[in-house]
Formats: structure tokens, sequence, C-alpha cells
């Protein structure tokens, strides 16, 4: 079934055929008729005014079964339209009652086929349903509108007020055969307002395949944004596996789920920029300062626990440049630990905007940042390489483009303007000065580099910044990481020396032995990122 829009209103007390006041002076044969006038929803654009969710007419069906004569044979003529066994539509139109539901959503067409037979008792009203444009592709972003006209999550949801129209009604003198003989009141309905967003379309269409590619390949859950670095504009935020918003049977509320603003995960290693941020930005460290790295840090020496990084190596000597580059859990916390402290280290964190709402207009998850003062004596070895820590992959895009944008974060934005008024910018707050930030740029580059753990994400023609990220995940079992489950992310900007667009990708729990961010969101990346530069008209370095 599809959505609807408008409702089942409460006909009831409207259909109950009165006679009273001024009312009373009607013949006999008249009957008082309440006609809903459905105040139309706001419609839903992209940016450029694409269509993404709109209204359909359909018709719904009630009767009054102590005014049907024969049951059966009007029965007879109503089944085909209303598309149910006739048998069915004789017991729904029996009886002595004054009201009853026959049909609440029937096409238009049939609406328009009943209302021309001209049924004493049966009675015809012209709704409207919700249809998103882009089906799966914008259905957790969108949020659904459901039978009633009670608007649900997203978009819908978050702008109902502006979105949702003000029925109208008017009162009719009709004789038996339901053809009307005088308007006896009427209010007009009020329509909603119309909504622009700031996606785009065709971006918003890739995103979602790609989306959904990954998620078929791993057997995963995945979710893709796409935000433009200036002025924080999404263009595109798409939740793979997903539903049909026009099919009601295939929703569930696991697959309604916006992942890019509602699930909060462990970042891993897409995290060590705040560290690094940190370092750089209080002078700590340099992208040249050289670090020894063994091979392992002690963590609890009681308890046998250490840390090492993802890939074998040997003890080496490593610039801040590399760490970043080969993504070392040693040199990382080597950083955070011994030029930092823990302090410093949340604090940045909560620079970046971590920890609080993006204020982007959707509902979201804050993420849960563990406060210094619930610090174990673990933590500064698992925080700064994006274990301990729950963030959203809002936030993540948001202050990565805080790099991009020259240090300056930005609050993103889905809407740009409701009822033809725009809707002004939310705020902007410098995170760290425009040279840390083009340092940071430089050493995000080597990540992607051909000898980096991003080297998937390169593009042809142009310089890409970003981090790949590989997080184990808590067995709710044991309460302990993991050895099978992981998310895995990449989340970058191009082009890296003229920034335009932030592309992040989160795969939770990839199937299969690949589970690494640079072996399974990188490519991902590059996909997405490679069709906005061209769809969006950027020109090659």
């Amino acid at each position: 079934m599809l959505v609807g829009v408008g409702g089942i209103a409460a006909r009831a007390g409207y259909l109950g055929f009165v006679q009273r006041g001024d009312l009373s002076a009607l013949a006999a044969d008249q009957r008082v008729h309440t006609v809903d006038l459905p105040g139309a929803r706001g419609l839903v654009y992209d940016r450029q005014g694409r269509e993404l969710a709109g209204n359909r007419p359909m018709a719904r069906v009630e009767v009054s079964p102590n005014l049907i004569a024969d049951p059966r044979a009007t029965a007879a003529r109503l089944a085909p339209a209303v598309g149910m066994p006739a048998a069915q539509v004789t017991a729904k139109i029996s009886g002595t009652g004054t009201w009853a539901m026959l049909a609440p959503q029937i096409s238009h067409s049939a609406g328009a086929r009943i209302r021309a037979m001209k049924l004493t008792g049966v009675y015809v009203t012209d709704t409207t349903t919700r249809v998103q444009t882009l089906g799966p592709a914008t259905a957790q972003l969108m949020g659904l509108v459901d039978a009633d006209g009670r608007a649900h999550g997203g978009i819908e949801g978050q702008y109902d007020k502006d979105l949702h129209g003000v029925a109208g009604a008017r009162v009719e003198a009709r004789d038996p055969r339901q053809d009307t003989l005088k308007v006896l009141t009427q209010t007009d309905p009020t329509p909603g307002r119309d909504v622009v967003s700031t996606l785009d379309m065709p971006i918003q269409n890739r995103a979602y395949e790609v989306a959904a590619e990954t998620a078929r390949t791993y057997d995963a859950k995945s979710a893709t944004i796409v935000v433009t670095t200036v002025d924080g504009r999404v263009l595109a935020m798409a939740t793979a596996p997903s539903f049909d918003p026009n099919k009601r049977s295939t929703y569930t509320p696991e697959l309604a789920l916006n992942r890019a603003t509602a699930a909060s995960f462990e970042p891993g290693s897409t995290f060590k920029v705040v560290t690094i941020a940190g370092a750089i930005q209080t002078k700590e460290v340099t992208p040249r300062t050289s670090f020894y790295l063994p091979v392992s840090l002690d963590i609890d020496k009681e308890l046998d626990r250490t840390l090492s990084d993802a890939h074998e190596r040997g003890p080496e000597t490593a610039t801040v440049a590399d760490i970043l580059k080969r993504s070392s859990n040693v040199g990382t916390v080597l950083i955070a630990r011994d030029r930092l402290g823990p302090e410093r280290v949340n604090n940045w964190i909560y620079r970046f905007g971590f920890g609080r709402p993006t204020g982007i207009g959707l509902s979201e998850e804050s993420g849960s940042i563990l406060p210094t003062s619930k610090w174990s004596g673990g933590s500064i070895y698992n925080i700064p390489i994006g274990q301990g820590d729950a963030v959203t992959q809002m936030q993540l895009t948001q202050a990565y483009g805080a790099i991009a944008n020259g240090g300056v974060l930005t609050t993103p934005r889905i809407v740009q303007s409701i009822g033809g008024e725009a809707v002004p910018p939310g705020p902007t707050r410098r995170v760290m000065t425009r040279s840390t930030a083009t340092a940071l740029t430089d050493m995000l580059r080597g990540v992607v580099s051909a000898d980096g753990t991003g080297s998937e994400a390169n593009i042809p023609g142009y310089e890409v910044a970003g981090k790949t990220g590989t997080a184990q995940k808590i067995d709710p079992k044991t309460g302990l990481y993991s050895d099978t489950a992981f998310s895995a992310s990449f989340v970058g900007f191009v082009p890296a020396n003229r920034p335009q667009i932030v592309v992040s990708v989160v795969v939770d729990e990839p199937g299969g032995a690949a589970h690494q961010g640079g072996v399974v969101a990188a490519p991902a990346f590059e996909k997405i990122a490679k069709f906005c530069l061209w769809r969006l008209g950027i020109p090659k370095d």
C-alpha cells in the first residue's frame, strides 16, 4: 500500500445524517454531508527545483450501511473498483450502522468510477498519497508520511509544521443519489509550504547506488555523505540497504534508520587527525617531527596488554606525516601521550565538534565522548586512535570539512528555503589556524598516495586528501572488542588544493576477509567523488 497523505479524517460524526438547528427545514429526502477539502502537503525539492516528494491524487470510500437497500447488488458493482472480493465488500456494507470505512485508499480513477455510479449510501472523498521520486535512495533522509497524514522522521518529520497543510470542509445538502442540492458552508483549505533542500538529485542517486553496491558486495550496511566545504550544504546522504517508501510493505524500523546521523560508531583511524591537529596547532610537533616507534607499547604489563600497528613492522623512526600516512597506532599514541596529554586530547575532540549535535536540522545522535575524569589508565592508548569514543558519520564529515575549509567548522544544512524564504546558514567557528589546516591537508594527501593506506581513493587528474578508518566493534555478548566485526570508513575532500566537497563512506560490519577502510570504503569514495567532480563541473588540477 502506498503511504498516504491527508489521512482518514474522523468522518463518522459528519456522516451521521443530522437534522438540527437551521438544517431542520431541509426536506425529508435531503441529507447533510461533510466533504473533506484536504490542505495539500507542501512539496520537497532538490536544490535545482526537481521534485523529491510530492502528492499523488487518490480516493477513499466510506459507506452508510443503513442506507444501502441491496448490499449484495451494491457490492457486486463496488468490488472491482475497490479491489476486494464481492463477499468481503458485502460484509462491510451490510447492517444498520450509519458509517463504515470501505476502502481507505484507492486510485483516483477508481474513485471517479464509483462516484459516477451514484450509489445511495456510498461516499467517495478525494485524498492524496505521498510519493518520493527517488524511492529507496532518499527513504531514510526524507522520512515517511503515514495513511493518517502523520509525518515520521527525516525532512518530512523535521519540517512537518511547514509542510503540513490545514484541511478545510464543505457541508452540502444532498439527495439520496448523492447529487449536491446546496452548499451550506465551506471552509477553504490552506496548503503547506514547499521545502527546497540542499540535495542534488543526480548526486544523491549516485551516492545511494554506490552505498547499495558496497552493501551488497560486503553483505554489510553502508552510508554515504557529500557536503560542500565552504557552506556545509548536504548534496547527498544515503543509507543502504534501504526500503521503498512508496511501498509500505518493505518498511522495517532497522531499514528506516538514517545511519549517517542517527547511528554512532567508533571511528577508528579517521580519528587520528584530531590528535595530530592538536599537536601541530599547539606547536608540540610539526609534520617533520620524528618519533622513534617501537614495535609495540605496553598498556598493562601485568595483564600483558600491548598496542601495536595494524601492519607488521620492526622498530623504526617516522615523521608525524609518515605516522598519519601509514596510520600508525603507536606513533599517534606517542604524540597523544607524550606531547598533548589526556586533557588536551579530549579538548581537541570537543573542539572538532564531537559529542554534540552538528545542527544539520535533522534528528541526530550526539555520539558519546568519554570525559577525561572517566578515563582509565589505558584510555590514552585507545581514544586517540578512535576506540572508546563514539561519533556519528555526520560529525566526522563536519570535522574533515573544517580541515578542508581552512580551519573553519561550518554547520551542515539540509534545507535552503521554506515557502520561498531562504533559511540562513548556521554558525561557523574557527577550530585551527589556516596554516595548521594546510599542514593537515598536505599530510592527508600522503594517505591517498601510492604507498598510503587510502590509495584506492585516488582520482586521476585530481589531488585527493583523506583518511582511512578501521575499527573493531564491541561484541555485545562478551563486552570485548571483536576479532570479526569491524567498521570500515574513508572520509576525504577534493580537490585537495582548492577543496569543494567532502565525501564520507562508512561500512558497518563488512563480511569476508576484507574489512579495512582502505579496501572497503576508499573505492566507494572514489566512485562518488569522481561523479561529483563531473557533475559540479570542477576542473582537473
